[in-house]
């Protein structure tokens, strides 16, 4: 996970930035395009979806998240230059 969108059910679960989805509904990502990996994710809304991950913690341990899924609305927050 590189970020968690508040108010999601990402949000309200035991997902944290660093953990490793490794498939959904128990289909994995191999050998499938960033669309293809994507498309896993969408589907009818409330329906349940199952997250199989690795968590980021000091023991990295296979995990199951099961929640609904829902329309996520994400505002373009655009870009900025960093100076270092």
């Amino acid at each position: 996970m590189e970020a968690i969108i508040p108010n999601t059910p990402a949000a309200k679960s035991e997902l944290k930035v660093g953990d490793l989805i490794i498939a959904v509904d128990g289909k994995g990502f191999e050998n499938l395009s960033f669309e293809q990996s994507v498309s896993l994710f969408r589907d009818v809304k409330n329906k349940p979806i199952v997250l199989t991950y690795i968590s980021d913690g000091d023991t990295p341990m296979v995990k199951l998240f099961i929640t609904t899924r829902n329309l996520l609305v994400v505002k373009h927050i655009g870009r900025c230059l960093l100076h270092a």
